[in-house]
Parts: structure tokens; C-alpha cells; sequence
């Protein structure tokens, strides 16, 4: 049994304190580690999702550009102006698709 001053109990205090202490620690620093990995790999995911979603609006906007460009044209087939203007949203269009085929991949 124990004995009458209390050095057991209070060794098993000690013991069970120390125990607790420990698992605070390492439960803590685990939840750390958890919040700044998951904060970063969302950051990263939100980065990746809106470059994304920028070289799809762009690709839109440049395809509007053609077709409006293609009208104009069909009106002044001559017009070096749009010609050139055609040629350049064509060469944005190629660069654009790329892009997005690399991102998908």
C-alpha cells in the first residue's frame, strides 16, 4: 500500500501530469502543423483555381474579338487594319489554348 506521507500518490500525480503534459504537447503541435499545411495547400489550390479561371475568360474574350473581327471583315475585306488584327487575336488564341491544354494536364 501506500505510505503515510503521500510520496506514491504524489509520484503518480507526477507521473499522470507529466503524461497529460505530454500528450497536450504533442497534440497541439500536430494541430499546428495540420492548420499551416492544409492553409498553404488551400492558398495553392485558390492560386491554381484562378489562374485558371483568368485563361478562360481571356480565351472568351478573344474568341468574341475574332467574331466581331470576321464581321468587319466580311464587310472590308480589304481592311490591312483587321487583317492584322485577325492574324494577331489568332496567334493570342493559339498562345491561349497552350496554356489551358498545360494547365489541364
Amino acid at each position: 500500500m501506500g505510505t503515510p506521507d503521500g510520496g506514491e500518490g504524489l509520484k503518480i500525480l507526477t507521473v499522470a501530469s507529466g503524461a497529460i503534459a505530454l500528450i497536450i504537447a504533442i497534440s497541439g503541435g500536430l494541430f499546428a502543423l495540420d492548420k499551416t499545411y492544409t492553409r498553404d495547400t488551400s492558398f495553392l489550390a485558390f492560386t491554381q483555381q484562378y489562374y485558371s479561371d483568368r485563361l478562360e475568360d481571356q480565351y472568351q474574350r478573344v474568341i468574341e474579338r475574332i467574331w466581331s473581327t470576321e464581321d468587319l471583315l466580311k464587310r472590308e475585306p480589304e481592311n490591312r487594319f483587321l487583317q492584322n488584327r485577325m492574324r494577331e487575336l489568332n496567334f493570342q488564341k493559339q498562345r491561349l489554348e497552350k496554356l489551358l491544354e498545360d494547365r489541364r494536364k
